[in-house]
């Protein structure tokens, strides 16, 4: 994904609703959010270029998502985000101790949202040394995209709070609309990764499309207390935007 906002309230009926967009070149292929084959517990997207995802669910009561941290020039990696992703959804080890393992050299910049039956967690190979590596996040509503979490860029900052005055009542095709727009930041505000001007300008907006480059998928997830996710997604490709899709999946989660 690479942007997301979400409101967390762990001790209300639907603890969790999480808005966020894909965005990836469209030669890239992947798969839509399904049940792998050889996982069967695992429901996510698929990258089939590298074999791993941007967002997902297991069954025994996690979710996850992973951004990227945009920098330029990137530094070379020998493993794929998208490994992470996969990785947490198909193990029994929780969030904090899978964070532990990890080898944040091993992959280029991210962040990664991770939800278990301890709470909501945010970490980031690229946040700053003197903050914890795995942040368990307080009741409250957060947005993230392609730096830390909720650094200020324009795109983020209109896509909180269009979200904020939805919530908690906004229905899901209004949630989806939130992630369609496709208004750009003025050149002042646009933030410094790297990249020139012009490709800054086209990436500030929240949902992308250029001929080779764009959002890919918008989805809407609601988790209930009872461990009950929806999951309503509409993919889109250069040529415009597909169908809505919605999922049901019991996840086996014991929040807090």
């Amino acid at each position: 994904m690479c942007i997301c906002a979400w409101d967390w309230q762990p001790q209300q009926q639907t603890p969790l609703v999480l808005i966020a967009n894909r965005d990836e070149f469209y030669q890239r292929p992947s798969q839509e959010p399904h049940f792998w084959p050889q996982q069967p517990r695992l429901f996510a997207g698929k990258d089939l270029q590298a074999g791993g995802s941007w967002m997902g669910a297991s069954l025994g009561g996690k979710l996850a998502l992973v951004t990227n941290f945009r920098a330029f020039p990137p530094k070379d990696a020998p493993r794929s985000r998208g490994d992470l992703i996969r990785d947490y959804l198909s193990s029994d080890i929780n969030a904090v101790d899978f964070v532990a393992g990890l080898h944040g050299q091993d992959y280029q910049g991210y962040n990664l949202l991770l939800l278990d039956g301890g709470g909501l967690h945010y970490h980031s190979n690229r946040s700053d040394s003197t903050q914890p590596k795995i942040q368990t996040l307080s009741p409250g509503q957060y947005g993230l995209c392609n730096h830390l979490l909720d650094t200020p860029w324009p795109k983020l900052a209109r896509l909180k709070q269009g979200f904020a005055q939805l919530r908690p009542h906004g229905s899901d095709p209004q949630l989806l609309a939130l992630l369609h727009d496709r208004a750009q930041a003025d050149p002042e505000q646009l933030p410094n990764t790297g990249l020139a001007q012009p490709m800054e300008q086209l990436l500030s907006s929240v949902f992308i499309q250029s001929e080779q480059y764009g959002t890919r998928n918008s989805t809407v997830l609601r988790l209930s207390h009872q461990g009950a996710l929806s999951w309503y997604e509409q993919g889109h490709n250069a040529n415009g935007s597909g169908a809505i899709r919605q999922h049901q999946l019991q996840l086996d989660w014991h929040g807090q």
